[in-house]
């Protein structure tokens, strides 16, 4: 095989460069080098999957803020990217690399019949790995979800993920932003502002979506023009946190 095209010699560069820093970051991202091919209304205030993309370097993504969503994963404690293998694979939950207006990390479901069957803990694992990815500058300014219920979502398939992230996340969460179907009843969208959430909740139209997070750092699945490929985010993820993993046994 190319070195150039194995996932494990291009972890192998990527801990190097994370190394070479005078201040890593911690935390750890798939969309930087090789991995950074970025796929992932009424406004309610609160106390505070599709195929995969095209792979290709994203130029609308800034460097340094791939250098702070790409460092050295913490892999010796807590979950690893082989332990929430299959809840990856199903892409019922995607952390593209982009970010919103603030600067912080988005968050997609995307719109998937995956979703129908999906379960509370299978939500709350992927959210628990994947809210550590980033480095502690980016989760502190919270994370922006955005839920895409077009298609045939319904809305007791939105209602458990909500739940998992006021249950278990609410303080990382800034911002839910709920992409709502054409057929959206008016029913649904009282229910939603009846609710209270520790994080805001945004019902909106795709459109509209652009008043808070910016086409460039959105995917193509969202009209947007951020690159991802989901498959190569976990080879390379994986790969990554599997060399680390054995590097820490020879320290």
């Amino acid at each position: 095989m190319n070195p150039s095209s194995d996932p494990r010699a291009l972890a192998h560069q990527h801990a190097q460069g994370a190394h070479s820093e005078h201040h890593p970051p911690h935390g750890a991202h798939g969309a930087h080098g090789g991995a950074q091919r970025a796929h992932g209304g009424h406004h309610h205030h609160g106390a505070h999957g599709g195929p995969p993309h095209a792979a290709g370097p994203n130029p609308n993504f800034a460097q340094d803020n791939s250098r702070l969503l790409m460092s050295i994963p913490r892999t010796v404690n807590g979950l690893r990217c082989m332990d929430v293998l299959r809840e990856m694979e199903e892409q019922l939950l995607l952390l593209s690399g982009g970010r919103d207006r603030r600067g912080g990390a988005i968050l997609t479901f995307p719109q998937s019949p995956r979703r129908e069957r999906a379960k509370p803990e299978d939500y709350r694992r992927l959210l628990e790995y994947l809210l550590g990815v980033p480095c502690e500058d980016v989760r502190e300014l919270g994370f922006t979800v955005v839920i895409d219920m077009r298609g045939n979502s319904s809305w007791s398939t939105v209602k458990p993920i909500l739940k998992v992230l006021q249950d278990y996340f609410g303080s990382a969460i800034h911002t839910a932003h709920i992409i709502k179907p054409d057929t959206f009843w008016q029913k649904q969208r009282t229910n939603l502002g009846s609710q209270k959430y520790k994080f805001e909740t945004n019902l909106t139209s795709l459109e509209a979506l652009s008043k808070f997070i910016d086409p460039s750092q959105l995917t193509s699945d969202l009209d947007g023009s951020l690159s991802y490929d989901h498959g190569i985010w976990i080879e390379m993820r994986c790969a990554l946190e599997d060399y680390l993993w054995q590097s820490s046994d020879l320290l």
